[in-house]
């Protein structure tokens, strides 16, 4: 699974690791906790269990839900490589996602933080960057000088203005 399906849909090195950590956790749920010892012994209601006991232990939903897409995926390659007539992972249903209230600066904070790096031009363009648009931290780092157009000339004319690409998730 790791070595073929992984690696042919090109995902990301962190995104790997969690996979396959997502895989360790349910193997030693169906092991340890349960005593299954083949593939085939696996059913619907024993993976449901596991997803109820991360959601005991407190597991945020978006973890859980990555967790739901490796266990559907790791069934159906099995099912695509004849180890198994069908997936038991089909039916899984993931957590609803988790709408997170943004954190918005107070003015005193925003005014704090911009003063910490008056004299770090630099610096402080990158948080007016992140603050102002809300990109992530890793699309700021991947920004290159060919992603900037800067305007013809500064002005507060409204059509005079540069453009930033971004090269996000997804």
């Amino acid at each position: 699974f790791q070595d073929e399906y992984l690696t042919a849909r090109n995902l990301a090195p962190l995104t790997r690791v969690n996979y396959a950590s997502d895989l360790k956790q349910l193997q030693r749920y169906l092991v340890e906790d349960l005593g299954l010892e083949t593939v085939d012994q696996v059913q619907s209601h024993y993976l449901q269990g596991f997803l109820v006991t991360l959601d005991r232990r407190g597991l945020r939903g978006s973890s859980r839900r990555r967790k739901v897409a490796t266990i559907r995926a790791f069934f159906r390659f099995l099912v695509q490589q004849g180890v198994l007539p069908a997936s038991p992972a089909e039916e899984l249903l993931p957590p609803e996602r988790e709408r997170e209230e943004r954190r918005v600066l107070s003015e005193p904070e925003y005014k704090r933080l911009m003063a910490a790096v008056q004299h770090e031009v630099r610096d402080g363009a990158i948080l007016e960057l992140l603050l102002q648009t809300g990109i992530r931290q890793s699309e700021c780092a991947a920004i290159t000088l060919d992603d900037l157009q800067l305007p013809a000339r500064v002005s507060r004319d409204a059509g005079n203005v540069g453009s930033l690409r971004v090269h996000g998730k997804g």
